[in-house]
């Protein structure tokens, strides 16, 4: 029972995520949530998805957190892994944070956040 209020709540924190970006004028949507086990979607096609997809995630992996216990580093390694899985070349967590959906944390590595940096894009 708890498994499927984790995976509504996931479900709804990936919508809300997905409409935020739009409403700053970005083109993303959420990916689909499977239905299947992570086993046979890895078999019939390319690994597990980006929960957040479109246009302007090109060249990223995001992935929506909405685990009430935080555990940064093993979302984000994650997340790395299917990224290089992917050919992209950043990837992203996006962390729900109790009493502020409207201010999640948003975990990227340093080397990541330097390549930001770099390219100006704050």
């Amino acid at each position: 029972m708890a498994d499927l209020a984790n995976r509504r709540r996931g479900t709804i924190w990936k919508g809300f995520v997905a409409t935020a970006l739009r409403a700053r004028g970005l083109d993303v949507q959420p990916s689909p949530s499977p239905s299947r086990k992570l086993s046979e979607r890895v078999a019939d096609d390319d690994g597990p998805r980006a929960d957040i997809t479109g246009p302007d995630a090109i060249g990223w992996h995001l992935v929506t957190a909405s685990d009430l216990q935080f555990d940064f580093a093993r979302r984000l390694d994650s997340a790395e892994q299917m990224a290089v899985l992917k050919g992209v070349r950043h990837a992203a967590v996006i962390q729900y944070r109790r009493g502020a959906a409207t201010s999640p944390y948003v975990i990227v590595s340093l080397d990541t956040f330097a390549d930001i940096l770099q390219a100006g894009e704050l």
